[in-house]
């Protein structure tokens, strides 16, 4: 066989060798990049970044695999076009690179922190931490006039799986140590729904209250009716308007149409009985709804104290968030997904947890923190407590435990709540 055709030949071989070294290396590139890509990239990634890539692959392979045996400079030449590949290829992906520089490794002292993304009790100190109560919706909280923890779950209906207010709620009420003491479950439905004012659930549309919430007692007790006939001058109704807005300890305005007229009604507790007023006339600017004392969680004041230690970088990306309400459309924000290890004490003990949080690079706040890793975070603890954080901590001096749950950042437990209490 004559030399030219041997040449030949081997160039053919070493151009089909080539392509299919530049496919393998340009479709594991494509994966990752994906993987890191938001969605709004992807046109340039396949129509930009596959072609620039494997061409720059599939060159460095030929000249590799052509001129290895005359000149060990090849070497270098033939890296030089894949670093210059990859790094066009790569910047059309949100912070490829910046997430393979990621240093992952976390000190020795940290690496047996708990994470609180699970379903497993564990101990610590004189105190154990549990899953407690699980929800179709976020949960609520609030504190009672005798300082029970009133907890209110959710459970989805069927034919309103997204519409929270008919879903069937469970009511638990919790003494000091962080034990139910009692319960309570209403079933959602339309135009039945029991309103928490004060200490008292009441229903405007059936016209009944509950005092379950300071005696356990679940006996629907009709109100006092007050001028439903509709006879009441308007000097008389002002009169007890006022009264109301002076002395009653709480009160709630309802609006209905009846017989095609705008009709209201107030609901109101005076002298430890609840009343329920009628009236035809809209001119009432001296009352608005007051729901009394409650002490609604969580809040600043009954957020736990955490102290942040160690501040783990995992990933950047980025999220599509809405503009507003006034402007249509989405906007890309950049994030960085951390994990931040903490502190929470009680009493004696140290609760030594990891907490994720998504940083977003659009507020002021969490674009600290870009730029600050490892143990340096225990400087910045007043910018650490107003993040969004994945999870709510409550604490109050009237209560042995603490509580705490996911919000809408945590999607694995977002609608459970843990309780760290004594171990008896």
């Amino acid at each position: 066989m004559p030399t030219t055709q041997i040449k030949q030949f081997n160039t053919k071989k070493n151009i089909l060798l080539s392509a299919i070294i530049a496919f393998v290396v340009c479709t594991v590139c494509i994966i990752k990049t994906l993987s890191d890509t938001n969605s709004n990239n992807w046109f340039y990634v396949f129509i930009l970044g596959i072609p620039f890539f494997f061409i720059s692959a599939f060159l460095a392979c030929f000249v590799f695999i052509i001129f290895k045996h005359y000149n060990k400079m090849v070497y270098f030449f033939s890296a030089v076009v894949v670093l210059v590949g990859f790094l066009g290829f790569s910047s059309l992906g949100d912070f490829f690179i910046r997430n393979l520089l990621i240093n992952k490794r976390i000190p020795k002292e940290y690496q047996n922190y708990h994470s609180l993304a699970t379903n497993k009790s564990f101990t610590f100190g004189n105190y154990i931490v549990k899953l407690f109560i699980t929800s179709d919706f976020a949960t609520d909280q609030f504190v009672s006039s005798k300082n029970n923890l009133i907890i209110v779950t959710y459970k989805e209906s069927q034919d309103n799986s997204s519409d929270k207010s008919r879903a069937t709620k469970n009511f638990y009420k919790l003494n000091r140590s962080g034990n139910i003491i009692s319960s309570y479950t209403k079933t959602g439905a339309f135009n039945d729904e029991e309103i928490i004012i004060g200490d008292y659930f009441i229903n405007p549309s059936k016209g009944y209250y509950k005092s379950w919430i300071i005696d356990n007692d679940t006996i629907q007790n009709p109100f006092i009716i007050q001028n439903k006939d509709q006879k009441w001058g308007q000097n008389q109704e002002n009169q007890l308007l006022k009264k109301i807005r002076d002395e009653a300890k709480c009160y709630y305005k309802t609006f209905y149409f009846l017989e095609n007229k705008h009709q209201i009604s107030v609901l109101y507790f005076l002298d430890d009985k609840w009343y329920q007023f009628f009236t035809d006339f809209e001119d009432i600017p001296i009352l608005e709804s007051n729901f009394g004392v409650q002490h609604m969680l969580p809040n600043s004041e009954n957020k736990a104290d955490i102290l942040p230690v160690y501040l783990k970088k995992e990933k950047y990306g980025s999220f599509d968030v809405p503009y507003g309400a006034m402007q249509p459309g989405y906007k890309t924000v950049n994030t960085l997904e951390t994990e931040f290890y903490c502190h929470l004490y009680l009493r004696n003990d140290t609760l030594k947890f990891k907490m994720p949080i998504t940083l977003f690079a659009d507020n002021n706040n969490d674009k600290i923190f870009w730029d600050i890793k490892g143990e340096i975070v225990k400087n910045h603890q007043k910018e650490f407590k107003k993040l969004i954080w994945d999870y709510d901590f409550f604490s109050n001096g009237h209560f042995d435990f603490v509580l705490f749950k996911s919000s809408t950042y945590n999607l694995i437990s977002q609608n459970n709540l843990y309780i760290i209490k004594p171990i008896k």
